[in-house]
């Protein structure tokens, strides 16, 4: 059973509103990430620069130092900002994920108040037929039940045999507004799912695999996974030095298991990992 849209009273359909608003907040989230990853990755050859600029200030009195230092100084604020906008665009999609099982669940009630409307609509109708049928007849009258299995749990001798019993319209309304409750209840009832875990052989693999993740589900922020990935492969590669692992071992220069794992915003560092196929061998 399909349940109507639920209309506000502009007509808009508020599930559908909802969770457009969950997927924009992701889409805003995701879009400043890659803005603030990019800006990332250009900071240390700005820094570079600006302190290049600075020396050859201080050297020789010339150069363009103050300049360069005021766009480092825009950048790293730059940063910042994006940094607080993808924590309010998480903290947002937090509230709004909700919200979309609560319009959900509210269709859900509006369409079985609407069928058990129909029940008390047909309902005195039904009373009052079944009760001049059971003054012409002399007989009470009653819709035909399933049969029940022997209670000592034993099977009725002879073939099998199938029945068919139809139910009463108005009884299977009120079942269906029933089953509508039970659906709403459980709707509203869920908890956001926010830890997971990605593997890859790459940052960007990680960061396409966390890309996709369902807007219902709070996946990992990108800069944060990206930051990962560059820390862990450098300790592999620190690691894989100190080892002296050498071009002819097997393995060498194969691409890194990455596994990362997190909880809420906060990536499990005791079960995240890099690993390299060199080790292995």
């Amino acid at each position: 059973m399909v349940a109507t849209a639920t209309k506000g009273s502009t007509g808009v359909d508020l599930v559908a509103a909802a969770r457009e608003e969950v997927a924009r907040l992701r889409r805003a989230e995701l879009e400043l990430s890659e803005r603030r990853m990019g800006l990332a990755a250009d900071l240390g050859s700005l820094e570079q620069e600006a302190g290049a600029a600075t020396l050859d200030t201080h050297l020789g009195g010339t150069g363009t130092a103050a300049e360069t230092i005021q766009r480092l100084v825009k950048a790293r604020a730059e940063l910042d900002a994006l940094d607080a906008a993808i924590t309010e665009a998480r903290s947002r999609r937090r509230e709004a994920i909700p919200a979309a099982w609560q319009a959900q669940a509210t269709q859900l009630r509006q369409r079985a108040a609407q069928l058990l409307a129909e029940v008390a609509e047909r309902q005195p109708k039904t009373d009052k037929l079944l009760a001049e049928l059971a003054a012409w007849e002399h007989c009470a009258y009653a819709p035909t039940q399933a049969l029940q299995a022997p209670l000592n749990g034993e099977q009725l001798g002879g073939a099998p045999f199938v029945r068919f019993i139809s139910t009463p319209r108005t009884v299977l309304l009120q079942t269906e507004a029933a089953q509508l409750e039970q659906q709403a209840v459980a709707t509203e009832r869920q908890t956001i799912t926010d830890r997971g875990a990605v593997l890859g052989r790459s940052a960007t693999e990680l960061i396409e695999q966390l890309r996709q993740w369902d807007p219902m589900r709070m996946g990992l922020a990108l800069p944060a996974a990206a930051a990962w990935a560059e820390r862990a492969v450098a300790a592999l590669q620190a690691r894989l030095a100190r080892l002296q692992v050498q071009p002819h071992h097997p393995g060498y220069g194969s691409p890194p298991f990455l596994d990362l794992i997190w909880a809420g915003d906060d990536i499990d560092e005791s079960r995240s990992r890099a690993a390299s196929p060199a080790l292995d061998n």
